[in-house]
């Protein structure tokens, strides 16, 4: 199992990313750390001869769902 961590900076937010990868799944993540920020999730689950995946992300400004 490999963990990673990423710090995107930009002049307007600060983005928090983390990823976990396994044999057979992947769970990625990722937060700005502004005033009202957006969070993003990914993950995929496979098997030997096929995959799942999903994309989700919720921004807190509106309270909607994206993706």
């Amino acid at each position: 199992m490999i963990i990673a961590y990423i710090i995107k900076l930009s002049v307007l937010s600060i983005t928090v990313r983390s990823a976990i990868f396994t044999q057979h799944a992947s769970f990625t993540g990722a937060v700005g750390l502004n005033k009202s920020p957006a969070v993003d999730f990914s993950a995929a689950i496979s098997a030997s001869s096929m995959a799942f995946g999903g994309k989700a992300g919720y921004v807190t400004a509106s309270g909607e769902f994206t993706e």
